[in-house]
């Protein structure tokens, strides 16, 4: 999916849907939740950078259709699905290991 996210607005959109639900799944098991559906990704310490919390909601509680289409006329506008998917998976590997290191000391 990651080289197929160039391509167009879907697939930069799936990669933050499937992201956005790891996300979801880390901060349900961290704060001792069963919520699925719609539902602000919020937790204890949880603080990702703005541009990080805005691609992980647009995927997972937003659409691709949400977003505008590339033209050959005009340029596409911004979204929040232009961040690097690797920083978002950066900041979520971070926040599973300080979730694991946080559980394993008892805290």
């Amino acid at each position: 999916m990651l080289q197929k996210a160039p391509g167009g607005i879907y697939y930069k959109w799936l990669i933050a849907n499937r992201l956005g639900n790891v996300a979801r799944e880390l901060l349900n098991q961290r704060e001792g939740r069963r919520s699925r559906g719609f539902s602000r990704l919020t937790g204890r310490d949880w603080q990702p950078p703005n541009a990080v919390s805005a691609y992980l909601e647009s995927g997972l509680n937003g659409s691709f259709a949400d977003f505008p289409q590339s033209s050959l006329w005009a340029r596409r506008e911004s979204t929040p699905l232009d961040v690097d998917a690797n920083q978002v998976i950066e900041y979520l590997e971070y926040e599973m290991e300080t979730s694991h290191d946080r559980h394993r000391k008892g805290i």
